[in-house]
C-alpha cells in the first residue's frame, strides 16, 4: 500500500515538472560565436537591450513582453533579409 502511494506521488510530481518544462520562455542572442540565453516574459526585452547590429535573437514559442515600435513579422523577417543579400 505504501509503495502505491509513493509511486502515485512520484508520478504526479514528474508530470507537473514535465508540464512546467514545456512552458519556459527562452530568448537566445547570437553574437558571432557567442550565444547568450535569457529566460522569462522579459527575455526578449533583455536580449534586445543586449544586442548590437548584426546579432540574431531567437524566441521560443510563447508570449513575451514586447518593445514599443517593433512589430511581429514572423518568418518574413528572414525572407526579407535573404532578399536583400
Amino acid at each position: 500500500m505504501k509503495k502505491r502511494i509513493v509511486f502515485a506521488i512520484i508520478a504526479v510530481i514528474s508530470g507537473t515538472m514535465g508540464m512546467l518544462a514545456q512552458t519556459a520562455l527562452v530568448a537566445t542572442l547570437s553574437h558571432g560565436n557567442d550565444v547568450l540565453t535569457f529566460y522569462g516574459t522579459n527575455a526578449f526585452i533583455e536580449a534586445y537591450n543586449a544586442a548590437v547590429e548584426g546579432d540574431c535573437i531567437t524566441l521560443s514559442s510563447g508570449v513575451f513582453e514586447g518593445i514599443d515600435g517593433i512589430k511581429e513579422r514572423g518568418d518574413k523577417i528572414r525572407q526579407d533579409y535573404i532578399d536583400e543579400l
